[in-house]
């Protein structure tokens, strides 16, 4: 067993002004801190070419801007993503400054060495390690391998696998080799186009079959796919009504933080709520109408609806 870190200093982990008392009870905030991968998966929507659109700063400028929001916000719920977030310059240093004041939960494809993580960042900081398993560029022995020694040193961790007609036919496989470790594997549904076709309403029958049996989600509504409706799920261009027929919290509570500072009030909205990097961003005051007719997030945070959303959204320790 590698031995973890030691224990950080942390902040105050806490929740300010009205937030800490409107569902879900934190802001939270997805960052794409970069849009480059070094996988070429063949079922990939990001495209293959090199991205341009993101800013390299010092981790100590990172930081600096995630002590501004932690000043005016409290610790804020942060999913760290990509691309791939690791192959952002002084990566791991940024993680662990900002861990010291935010819950980070960190999406990877796990290609590199676990040490970089276990021997630099508190596990304290850490609210999960989730590790995208792509078998068209890693061998499921070593992947599992990783995962288990950050799981070992004391980190969250699950196995995220998307359903792609691709790689779904060891799909189960490779959730009895998680469970005998006792890692939690996660199977959501392809959404996109694949050789000409557009999932998930072209799963033929036999992959539904597959999809039941091993009780994928959605993707997008977290239901189990024995309950989706397949024939009639479409997906297509976000279109806007005149007349909002909901009003969500998206924007208030939640952020999507692109590669180049911009920050938008979901990851399906065109309501940009200033640019984090120029120190122009801030949160709305309250919740607003949202004008997407066919909004496809299963968490989205629609008001009158929080049953069904709030517990889908990560905590504040």
């Amino acid at each position: 067993m590698i031995p973890p870190a030691e224990p950080m200093q942390r902040r105050e982990i806490a929740t300010k002004g009205f937030r800490k008392d409107t569902l879900p009870g934190r802001a939270c905030i997805t960052w794409l801190i970069n849009n480059k991968c070094n996988y070429r998966c063949s079922y990939c929507l990001n495209g293959f070419e090199e991205p341009t659109n993101f800013k390299i700063l010092p981790s100590e400028e990172w930081i600096r801007i995630w002590e501004d929001i932690y000043q005016r916000y409290g610790t804020v719920a942060m999913q760290v993503t990509g691309g791939e977030p690791t192959l952002y310059p002084r990566f791991f240093e940024i993680l662990k400054g900002i861990s010291l004041m935010h819950n980070i939960e960190l999406q990877t494809n796990l290609f590199w060495d676990p040490r970089l993580l276990i021997d630099q960042v508190s596990a304290e900081g850490i609210s999960r390690v989730g590790g995208s398993f792509h078998p068209e560029f890693t061998p499921f022995e070593v992947f599992l391998k990783k995962i288990v020694a950050i799981r070992d040193a004391g980190f969250r961790v699950e196995i995220n696998y998307v359903a792609s007609p691709a790689i779904l036919e060891r799909a189960e496989e490779y959730i009895a080799g998680a469970k005998d470790k006792d890692i939690q594997f996660s199977i959501i549904s392809f959404v996109g186009e694949y050789q000409g076709k557009k999932y998930p309403e072209s799963y033929t029958q036999e992959e539904k079959d597959i999809l039941k049996k091993l009780n994928v989600t959605s993707g997008e509504s977290a239901e189990s796919m024995a309950n989706w409706d397949l024939e009639h799920k479409k997906v297509g261009p976000i279109k806007e009504v005149e007349v909002p027929a909901r009003v969500c919290r998206m924007g208030q509570m939640y952020t999507w933080l692109k590669p180049d500072g911009e920050a938008m009030r979901c990851c399906k909205s065109p309501l940009v709520l200033g640019n984090m990097i120029e120190g122009t961003f801030a949160f709305l005051d309250e919740a607003l109408p949202c004008k997407l007719d066919n909004c496809i997030c299963w968490r989205n945070m629609t008001l009158g609806e929080e049953d069904r959303w709030q517990d889908r959204w990560p905590g504040v320790k």
